[in-house]
């Protein structure tokens, strides 16, 4: 029965006896802590307890005991996630041993959580003008690259897929990155063209999925009309990307920064 106790007589020298007693009770040899890990990701969160014999286990979260599912399942006394999932994941967990026949006291590891790290797909914003219409040469342009991600997060710009280093945005004396904004000052007509922002963290980096494309009009310069999108496709199957400029008399195609043309027969 739970709660009985078990007593140790212990006989001096002298003849006097010292008693003590201890609540007979379950010990964790393993116990669950906090730790880290990519969304997507598997982890294995152990529990166990002694004496080993004729225990049960079961696992909970925030209170609630986590029924096994073919994402998240009991692999013995531990816990097995295929997937972390950020939502679905998030703590307190919590293992619990249970003898059956109740001659032992119910015991609760300590409360841990699953400390997940994560990366969306970014977004570039257009932060000043609040319209890309009221863009003009000489104007201050600000993108902005907006994400959900965990802890700190490193961003970096491209501009017609080429990398904006440090160097190039100190040579050009005009544009600069702030945390996750670009700045664009004193658009002219090599401002023109596709910009689009990388973030990286712990959990990986992730290229945004739109691109702000900067046509402004005059100085003589192309204004481009429609640019191509990202396209997935089966092996063997047919992409069709689709570009205009304004007034071009002709457009000319290039794969992977190669210099060389795109014939009518290669695309």
């Amino acid at each position: 029965m739970a709660g009985t106790k078990g007593c140790l007589i212990v006989a001096s020298i002298l003849g006097f006896g010292l008693i003590s007693c201890r609540e007979d009770k379950l010990v964790f040899t393993k116990s669950p802590k906090d730790v880290s890990a990519v969304e997507g990701a598997s982890v294995t969160l152990p529990c166990k307890a002694t004496p080993d014999d004729g225990i049960v286990y079961l696992w909970t979260r925030d209170g609630f005991t986590l029924e096994n599912t073919t994402r998240r399942f009991m692999q013995g006394s531990n816990l097995h996630i295929t997937r972390v999932d950020r939502e679905r994941d998030a703590g307190p967990l919590v293992c619990q041993a249970e003898h059956i026949t109740g001659k032992y006291k119910t015991v609760h590891s300590s409360p841990v959580s699953i400390l997940i790290e994560f990366i969306e797909d970014p977004t570039v914003v257009l932060v000043k003008p609040d319209n890309a219409t009221k863009i003009r040469f000489g104007d201050t342009v600000v993108l902005d690259c907006q994400l959900e991600a965990s802890g700190d997060v490193d961003y970096e710009w491209f501009h017609n897929e080429k990398h904006l280093s440090k160097d190039d945005l100190v040579n050009t004396e005009r544009d600069v990155v702030k945390g996750r904004e670009l700045f664009l000052t004193k658009i002219q007509s090599s401002s023109n063209g596709v910009y689009r922002c990388q973030a990286r963290n712990s959990a990986g980096s992730r290229k945004s999925v739109n691109r702000f494309v900067l046509a402004v009009e005059g100085d003589q310069s192309l204004h481009i009309q429609s640019i191509p999108t990202d396209q997935t496709v089966r092996k063997g199957h047919t992409a069709f990307f689709h570009c205009a400029y304004k007034e071009a008399i002709k457009v000319l195609w290039h794969f992977n920064n190669n210099p060389e043309v795109l014939s009518d027969d290669g695309r």
